[in-house]
C-alpha cells in the first residue's frame, strides 16, 4: 500500500494564500476611519500607502512562486512569510486599536506598523534576490 503524501506545492499554496489574506487584512484595516467603519474611499486617496504596506506581500508571494520546484526553498519561503505575517500583523494591531481608541486630534504616527513593513520589504527584498541568485547560478543543495 502506497503511503498517501502532500503534493510538493503546498507551502507554495500555502504562502500565496497567506500572503493574499495579510494584504487583504492590511487593506481592510489602513481603509477604517475612527469608529472603525471600512471606507472605500480612503484606500483611494492615498494608494502610495496601499503600495507601501502591501507591496511586500505581493513580493513574497513572487518568491514562493518562483521557489515552487524546490520543496526546501518553498518550504523556507512559508516559515519566512508566516513569521513575518505574525510580526506585521502584530505591529498593525497595536497601531490600528491606537488609533481606534485615542480621541481626534492626538493621533500619533503608526511607528510599530512603519517598522514592521520595513523589515517585510527587506526580508522579501533579501529573499527574492537570494532566490534570483540560486536560479542563475543554478546551485542547488546536495541532499
Amino acid at each position: 500500500m502506497e503511503r498517501q503524501t502532500m503534493p510538493r506545492s503546498w507551502p507554495t499554496l500555502a504562502t500565496i494564500g497567506l500572503c493574499a489574506l495579510a494584504a487583504g487584512i492590511v487593506a481592510f484595516w489602513g481603509a477604517q476611519d475612527k469608529q472603525g467603519q471600512f471606507q472605500i474611499e480612503m484606500l483611494s486617496a492615498q494608494p502610495e500607502l496601499l503600495l507601501f504596506y502591501g507591496a511586500p506581500y505581493v513580493v513574497l508571494a513572487a518568491c514562493a512562486w518562483c521557489s515552487r520546484r524546490d520543496g526546501e526553498t518553498s518550504r523556507g519561503t512559508w516559515f519566512v512569510a508566516m513569521l513575518l505575517a505574525v510580526v506585521s500583523f502584530a505591529a498593525y494591531w497595536a497601531d490600528h486599536r491606537t488609533y481606534l481608541h485615542t480621541p481626534p486630534g492626538r493621533e500619533t504616527a503608526p511607528m510599530a506598523s512603519f517598522l514592521a513593513t520595513i523589515l517585510l520589504w527587506l526580508v522579501a527584498l533579501v529573499q527574492l534576490v537570494a532566490l534570483g541568485v540560486r536560479k542563475m547560478t543554478g546551485r542547488r543543495r546536495s541532499p
